[in-house]
């Protein structure tokens, strides 16, 4: 799916995929073997695949490299969590607006080429901002247009999502997607480093310029793929004249999605009180370079994407929250281990690590979400638990960003790793009430077993 973080953390693709799972409905799985390289049927279906293909082309020359070429005009740390902290949090409010005027846009698609392509054009005023442009200028010209590029991409991503689960019919779903994610992480695996090495392999500030036009040629190809995409009539949900959903008296009644809302805020602000800070430090406190930068990303994604494979089964056979709990207890070492790299081949054994665990993550937490949430009302329940948890990335990397300055990037991984201890028992306590006393139905978090 297309995403619009400042960068692929996992607190990206979480978002990602809690923004997906309104396109499968209960009990639908995805083939379990990944066949990314088979195009679909001509048609809507083919550009919408290459759609996915040219935007995850596009996300890779650039995401990652955002803040690299704010650190490279001249940013402090304070104003990478900045930039980081304000594309999270104001892109998240976007989502709830996006939706109500996605409804009442003429047509979905016209809305989503609309937006996405203003998300674009972006990428395209970054990679002229160093023309003519003072570099304490030029700071903050980056953090306002990576801003925009996030709020447009957010304000048409419900729209995305709607017009997806019409586009895509149910019994061809969970292949398709698999497909259509396959191919967007093997895209990943090979332009992400290409970026890095363009942008090393021409001296200044150039590499970044043509990395980031590259990066809107693609993403035009992409919007122009989409406008080929039939769009089917929309659904028009029934409307109760005088009445109003009472969205927060029916979250207080649901005790299991507000303790997952309250450790959300907190899981994502330990994250992200390091994670928009990694990259920085590699090219800032060791000798990597934006080439490492690429490199040791597509690494992570090579064994992610075989990892996934395994990770559905694992979730199947011992619950959501059983498999949070087993990857859950190897993340906060992974932090830790970014207090001993000195060099970028350092950093391979963490992002092998994090190949591995972090997928199994990713599903298990959306598999929890599926359970806490009411199917009749789940879109609304997404977009409040993604507001909540860009409300804490967004505190979380500003004040990443104060610490670093003040005490340096050490004091972050630190704390960061022991915080991410404390959500681990926030959730192993705390986050522990079975689905069936919520939704009076059963499922695998009821089980007599769960820890």
């Amino acid at each position: 799916m297309d995403t619009y973080g400042t960068q692929q953390t996992p607190t990206v693709r979480f978002r990602r995929q809690l923004a997906e799972l309104v396109l499968l409905r209960r009990g639908e799985k995805s083939l379990p073997r990944l066949n990314a390289l088979r195009f679909p049927a001509a048609g809507s279906l083919r550009s919408f695949w290459y759609d996915g293909l040219l935007t995850s082309i596009s996300d890779s020359l650039s995401s990652n490299f955002i803040p690299l070429f704010a650190l490279k005009m001249g940013a402090t740390a304070s104003q990478i969590g900045v930039l980081n902290a304000t594309a999270g949090f104001v892109g998240t409010m976007m989502l709830l607006p996006g939706a109500r005027l996605g409804e009442r846009w003429s047509s979905r698609k016209s809305f989503v080429v609309l937006t996405f392509s203003l998300a674009r054009l972006t990428l395209l005023v970054l990679a002229l901002i160093p023309f003519g442009v003072a570099p304490t200028t030029a700071v903050g010209l980056i953090i306002v247009f990576n801003l925009l590029r996030v709020v447009f991409g957010n304000l048409g991503l419900p729209a995305w999502t709607s017009l997806s689960a019409s586009v895509v019919p149910e019994n061809v779903r969970g292949r398709y997607f698999a497909s259509r994610n396959g191919i967007m992480t093997i895209a990943s695996i090979i332009f992400a480093p290409l970026a890095g090495y363009l942008i090393v392999s021409l001296k200044g500030e150039v590499g970044y310029q043509l990395t980031f036009f590259l990066a809107f040629v693609a993403g035009a190809a992409a919007v122009w793929f989409y406008r080929q995409i039939d769009e089917p009539p929309a659904v028009e949900a029934p409307v109760v004249r005088g009445k109003r959903f009472p969205l927060l008296h029916r979250i207080l009644q649901r005790p299991y999605f507000v303790r997952l809302c309250v450790y959300s805020i907190f899981w994502h602000f330990a994250l992200n009180l390091a994670v928009p800070f990694f990259n920085i430090y590699l090219v800032e406190e060791t000798t990597g370079d934006e080439a490492s930068v690429g490199y040791l990303a597509a690494i992570g994604s090579v064994i992610g994407l075989v990892s996934q494979q395994y990770w559905g089964q694992v979730n199947d056979r011992l619950g959501a929250r059983r498999t949070l709990l087993i990857t859950g207890v190897v993340i906060p070492f992974i932090t830790f281990g970014w207090l001993f790299v000195r060099s970028p081949w350092h950093v391979v054994p963490i992002n092998l690590a994090s190949g591995l665990v972090w997928p199994g993550f990713n599903l298990a937490t959306f598999t929890l979400v599926l359970e806490a949430t009411p199917e009749e009302r789940r879109p609304r329940y997404v977009a409040l638990l993604n507001t909540l948890t860009g409300i804490g990335s967004a505190v979380g990397a500003t004040v990443g960003g104060w610490m670093i300055e003040a005490y340096g990037y050490h004091s972050v991984f630190l704390a960061s790793g022991l915080l991410r201890i404390v959500g681990w028992f926030l959730l192993l306590f705390f986050v522990k009430e079975a689905a069936t006393n919520v939704f009076g139905r059963t499922s695998k978090l009821a089980s007599p077993q769960e820890p």
